[in-house]
């Protein structure tokens, strides 16, 4: 398992983000803990940021597999979960930070 995110929705529950073999998000209502698999892709989400916007959605940016280590970006709504390649050249390598705006504008950053 590799870095992990934590969040804390406006009801106080955890959400995490988590990876290495696969992108996992795990979540915590008043019934229970709940697991879904985001990416399935192979060494995926060793790195990864998250956050929640104002209404209690997911956006997770994370790196997704060896060898290329493309920096993507998952985000959930109402109709599941969207993912798509920020950048496929970056070679990323480094932890990554996740910020959303009002607008839910995702902005990431690769600590120097």
């Amino acid at each position: 398992m590799g870095e992990r995110s934590l969040a804390l929705d406006a009801g106080g529950w955890a959400h995490i983000a988590y990876g290495g073999d696969h992108l996992y998000h795990a979540w915590q209502d008043e019934a229970s803990w709940h697991l879904e698999t985001i990416d399935s892709g192979p060494q995926t989400g060793g790195r990864n940021a998250l956050a929640l916007d104002e209404n209690g959605y997911a956006h997770i940016g994370y790196i997704a597999g060896y060898p290329n280590y493309d920096l993507k970006y998952a985000t959930q709504d109402a109709s599941g979960w969207h993912i798509e390649t920020v950048d496929s050249a970056a070679k990323v390598r480094s932890r990554l930070a996740l910020a959303l705006d009002r607008q839910r504008v995702c902005s990431h950053q690769l600590p120097g």
